[in-house]
């Protein structure tokens, strides 16, 4: 029997996050476990809350409700660009008949700039 190669730490944590997703997507496709699933986090939510690990909106000070706005906008901005951009990216490889001419090289072009655009907001905000 061969020696087994020892892993890395990283390479422990890429395969235990592997793992987890595959878990978590086994409880997805299954309905009832997805649902007892929702429940228990929301009961651990509700826990943190109770014990004032983790402080609502009301509770913040405005400069905290500021930072915590801000971090809201940027994610969902983000949320919005990557699903534009998903929705760009799953046209259809052949296009309907009709128009073949006009809606392609636009389509190309709006998946181009969408791409260019994501990358220079996440080259700003890293050299920020």
């Amino acid at each position: 029997m061969a020696p087994r190669k020892k892993l890395t730490r990283e390479e422990k944590l890429q395969k235990k996050r592997e793992a987890e997703r595959q878990r978590y997507q086994k409880i997805k496709n299954d309905p009832e476990k997805y649902k007892l699933q929702k429940q228990k986090e929301k009961e651990k939510y509700l826990k943190k809350k109770e014990k004032g690990l983790i402080k609502t909106v009301d509770q913040m000070t405005p400069r905290e409700q500021r930072k915590a706005r801000k971090i809201w906008k940027k994610k969902a901005k983000e949320r919005r660009q990557r699903l534009a951009l998903q929705n760009v990216t799953n046209i259809p490889a052949v296009p309907s008949t009709s128009d073949v001419d006009d809606q392609l090289p636009q389509r190309i072009f709006l998946t181009k700039a969408l791409a260019a655009k994501l990358k220079s907001d996440r080259a700003r905000d890293n050299d920020i």
